[in-house]
C-alpha cells in the first residue's frame, strides 16, 4: 500500500525537454535541497543562490512544470519529506523541521494536500510493510464480509435483535420529517442516547447479556457519520436511575432516548424497546422481538428489510452493510465474550488481578469456539494493556507487551477490517513502542469508524501534547471527547487532561479550578493532590505545595507518593538533609509502582548529597540514574520526561553543555511542557541561571506559552459562539 502513494516527483508537463532544460531543473532543485532546513529560503534566496533573476526562474519553471517558484520550492520540500518518511529517519515533527517547515501542523496540511495522505500513514505503512501487517491494513471491508459470510452457519441472535432495534431506530431518525409537526432542529434530531436495558430474566446474573445488547447497539449507531450517539460511559451513569426521561435527555443533551428490557429464558430471548422524543415526552416507536438463542438462519437481513420497508427509510449501502454484520458466527462464543467483558469492567473499578484473569480465560474460551471473533482478540490485547499498568511513563512494563498487543490487533483486523477498537489497540501498541506518528494514524482511523470513541480522543490529545508539542490539536481532541462524554465515567479523565493543557500554557487559575473540580467528582481518591502539588512547585510556591501534601490523601498511611513528594519539595526548597531523610523513607516503603516525581527524586537526591558535602555518593547516584534514563529513553511513552530527567542529571553533575542539549531536545518535542515553567527556580540548574542559552530558552518557551494561551482562549470563544462543534459547558 505504501507504494500506492502518488509519485509526484519530477511532475513536468508532458512535452519533452532538452538536456539544457533538464540541467536547469536540476540546478534549481539542488539549490533548494542544499538549503532544505532553512525555513526562510524562498524566492529571493533561490535567485541569489543560482545567480539567475527571479523573472527568468519564474518564466522557465512555469513553462517546464506549470508551477510558480514558491510552489516548486514547497513541493520539493514535500518530496524530500516523503523520502525521509519512507527511510524512517525521524518523527514527523523532526522531518518537518528538517525540510524547512517551522510548524508541524502546517506541514501535515501541505503534505495531505499534495500526496492525498498523511505523514503518519506513510510512517505506519512503512512500519507495517516490514512487520508483515500491511495485508491486514489494506484488506477491504468487502473481502472480510465475503469471508465471514462464507463461514456463516449460525446467526447470533443478540446481534440480530440489536440490529433490528438499530435499523428501527435509524429508520425513525432519518425518515421523512414532514410527518411530524413542530419537529426539533436538524442538529437536535441527530442525537440519541441508548440507556441500559432492564434485565427481566429470572437470573440476575444475566445482566451482562442485557448490557451486551445495549453496547452492540451503541457501537453500531456510532458508525453513522451524521448521528451523535452518547457514549456508553455517559449512559452508564443513568443505570437504575430515578430521573425522568426528560431529565436524562437534557443531562445528556440528546433529542431521543432508546430504552427497553431483555428477558432470557430457556433457549429464547425477548427484547422490548421503545424510542422517546425527549422534547415532546412521548413514544414515537416501539417493538417486541422473541427468537431462539441460536439456530436462527437469515433472520437478521429479513427483519431489517421488513423494518426499513415499513418505516420507508433508505440507508446508504455502506451503513446498511455494516448494520447487518455479525461480530461472530457462534452465539456461545459471544456469550462467553460478554461474560469476560463484565469481569474486565469489574477490574477497571477494582484493579484486582482476579477479575482480569477471569476475563482473559473467558476470551480465550470464546476464541476456542470461533477463532475469527475479532472482539475477543481485542479483549485479550486490552488485558495486556492493563498488565502494562496503564503505561506509566517510566514503567518498563508498558514495553513488554506492546508487540503482543499489536499481534492481537492484527488478528482482529484480519477478520474485521472496520473494527475501531482494533485500530485503537494497535495505536496503544505503537504509543508504548514510542512510535507516535503511527499511533496517531491508528487512533484517527478508529475515530473515522466510530465517531463517539471518547478514549481515542483522549489518547490523541495525549499524543499531540506530549509527543508532537501541538497544544491546539490536544485541546481540540479533549473538546471532542467532552462533546460525546456528557458527564460520564470518563469525565474525570477529560477534566484532568484539560487541566494539564491550562497548566502547560501557564493559565494557573483555570488549571487549579479544574484540578479541584476533579477532586470534587472523585471523592476519596488522592489522584488530584499530585497535579495540584506539582502546579504549586512549578510556580515556586513551595509552602502551598507542602500544605497540599500534608492535608491530602498522600499523608494517609504515609504512601510512596507522600515520601516522593516530600523528597522533591525539600530538594526544591534546598533543605537537602531533610530531602535525604525522606528519600530513604521512600526506599524503605518498598512500593513497586513509584510515581514519576518520586523517581525524579533520584536526580535531586544525588544533588542533595553533593550539596551536603558527600560528593562521591552524590555523583555515583547521579551517574546510575543517568544510565537508567539513557537506557530507558527509547522504551517509554513520554520521551520528554526522560529528556528532562537526563538534562537535570547532567546539570547536577555540572555538565552544562550536555544539559542544554537535552533541554533543547525537549523544547523541540514539546515547548509547552510545564517543565520549562519550573526551570527558573529548579535548584539543580542554579549553575546555569546566568548561562545565555539557558536564559534564552526560558524566555523563548515563555513567549510560546503566552501565544498558545492567547490561541486557546480564542478557541474557547469559538466553541462558545458555536463556530466550532458544541461541547459541554
Amino acid at each position: 500500500m505504501a507504494n500506492d502513494f502518488h509519485d509526484k516527483t519530477d511532475r513536468i508537463q508532458s512535452k519533452s525537454i532538452t538536456p539544457r532544460e533538464k540541467a536547469f531543473l536540476k540546478q534549481i532543485k539542488d539549490a533548494i535541497e542544499s538549503n532544505l532546513s532553512d525555513e526562510n529560503f524562498g524566492v529571493n534566496e533561490l535567485a541569489e543562490e543560482v545567480a539567475i533573476s527571479r523573472f527568468q526562474i519564474h518564466r522557465k519553471l512555469r513553462s517546464l512544470t506549470g508551477k510558480n517558484i514558491s510552489q516548486f520550492i514547497r513541493e520539493t520540500r514535500l518530496e524530500k519529506a516523503m523520502e525521509y518518511l519512507k527511510d524512517d529517519i525521524g518523527t514527523v515533527s523532526e522531518i518537518a523541521y528538517k525540510v524547512g517547515f517551522n510548524s508541524p501542523s502546517y506541514f501535515n496540511t501541505c503534505f495531505r494536500q499534495y500526496f492525498e495522505t498523511t505523514p503518519g500513514e506513510v510512517k505506519l505503512l512503512e512500519d507495517v510493510d516490514e512487520s508483515g501487517v500491511d495485508p491486514i491494513i489494506q484488506q477491504t471491508t468487502e473481502e472480510v464480509d465475503l469471508r465471514k459470510k462464507s463461514k456463516l452457519t449460525n446467526i447470533l441472535v443478540v446481534s440480530t435483535i440489536g440490529i433490528i432495534l438499530l435499523v428501527a431506530l435509524v429508520s425513525f431518525l432519518f425518515v421523512n420529517r414532514s410527518i411530524q409537526n413542530n419537529s426539533p432542529s436538524p442538529e437536535a434530531e441527530k442525537s440519541i442516547a441508548v440507556l441500559y436495558f432492564d434485565n427481566l430474566s429470572n437470573d440476575e446474573e444475566n445482566q451482562y447479556f442485557a448490557d451486551g445488547i445495549v453496547e452492540s447497539i451503541i457501537n453500531n449507531l456510532s458508525t453513522i457519520k451524521d448521528l451523535r450517539v452518547s457514549s456508553r460511559t455517559s449512559c452508564e451513569l443513568f443505570r437504575d436511575t430515578v430521573l425522568s426521561i426528560d431529565e436524562i435527555g437534557r443531562a445528556l443533551e440528546v433529542a431521543y432516548i432508546l430504552e427497553g428490557s431483555v428477558q432470557k429464558y430457556d433457549n429464547q430471548v425477548r427484547i422490548t424497546a421503545n424510542i422517546v422524543d425527549v422534547e415532546k415526552d412521548q413514544n414515537i416507536w416501539s417493538g417486541q422481538f422473541t427468537e431462539p438463542l441460536d439456530g436462527v438462519f437469515d433472520i437478521m437481513n429479513k427483519v431489517a428489510l421488513e423494518v426499513t420497508t415499513a418505516l420507508n427509510v433508505n440507508l446508504n449501502p455502506e451503513e446498511e452493510k455494516h448494520l447487518t454484520l455479525n461480530p461472530t458466527t457462534a452465539f456461545p462464543a459471544y456469550d462467553l465474550y460478554l461474560q469476560g467483558r463484565k469481569f474486565y469492567e469489574n477490574y477497571l473499578v477494582r484493579f484486582d488481578d482476579e477479575n482480569l484473569d477471569r476475563a482473559q480465560k473467558l476470551y480465550k474460551e470464546a476464541l476456542s469456539i470461533d477463532s475469527t471473533f475479532s472482539m475477543a482478540y481485542v479483549g485479550l490485547g486490552e488485558i495486556l494493556k492493563c498488565r502494562n499498568r496503564f503505561g506509566a511513563s517510566f514503567s518498563p512494563h508498558m514495553f513488554e507487551n506492546a508487540d503482543s498487543m499489536r499481534d492481537y490487533a492484527r488478528k482482529a483486523l484480519i477478520f474485521d477490517s472496520r473494527l475501531a477498537e482494533a485500530y485503537a489497540l494497535m495505536g496503544d501498541s505503537y504509543r508504548f513502542k514510542n512510535s507516535p506518528d503511527s499511533a496517531i494514524f491508528c487512533f484517527e482511523k478508529a475515530l473515522s469508524l466510530k465517531n463517539n470513541f471518547v478514549e481515542a480522543y483522549i489518547s490523541l490529545a495525549n499524543l499531540y501534547y506530549a509527543h508532537k508539542g501541538d497544544i491546539e490539536e490536544a485541546f481540540k481532541n479533549i473538546k471532542s471527547a467532552e462533546y460525546y462524554e456528557k458527564n460520564g465515567l470518563n469525565t474525570k479523565e477529560i477534566v484532568y487532561h484539560m487541566a494539564n493543557v491550562y497548566l502547560s500554557i501557564e493559565d494557573y487559575s483555570k488549571a487549579e479550578d479544574l484540578y479541584k473540580y476533579n477532586q470534587k467528582i472523585t471523592p476519596g481518591m488522592g489522584i488530584m493532590d499530585g497535579p495540584l502539588c506539582w502546579m504549586k512547585i512549578v510556580q515556586g510556591k513551595f509552602d502551598s505545595a507542602n500544605a497540599i501534601i500534608e492535608s491530602g490523601l498522600f499523608i494517609e498511611g504515609k504512601t510512596a507518593g507522600y515520601y516522593g513528594w516530600k523528597t522533591l519539595l525539600y530538594c526544591m526548597s534546598q533543605k537537602y538533609d531533610s530531602a535525604i531523610v525522606f528519600r530513604k523513607m521512600l526506599n524503605a516503603s518498598n512500593e513497586e509502582n513509584i510515581i514519576d516525581t518520586a523517581i525524579r527524586g533520584d536526580a535531586n537526591l544525588g544533588y542533595a548529597y553533593i550539596k551536603t558535602g558527600r560528593k562521591e555518593i552524590g555523583r555515583r547516584i547521579l551517574k546510575d540514574y543517568l544510565k537508567v534514563n539513557v537506557d530507558l529513553i527509547d522504551k517509554i511513552d513520554y520521551q520528554s520526561s526522560a529528556n528532562g530527567a537526563i538534562a537535570e542529571t547532567y546539570a547536577a553533575l555540572g555538565e552544562y553543555q550536555k544539559a542544554m542539549k537535552k533541554l533543547l531536545e525537549l523544547e523541540r518535542q514539546n515547548p509547552y511542557s510545564s517543565y520549562f515553567s519550573l526551570l527558573p527556580h529548579f535548584h539543580v540548574y542554579e549553575g546555569m541561571y546566568e548561562y545565555p542559552d539557558f536564559k534564552a530558552l526560558i524566555k523563548r518557551t515563555k513567549e510560546k506559552k503566552a501565544e498558545a494561551r492567547r490561541r486557546i482562549h480564542e478557541l474557547e470563544k469559538e466553541y462558545e459562539d458555536g463556530k466550532l462543534p458544541k461541547v459541554v459547558s
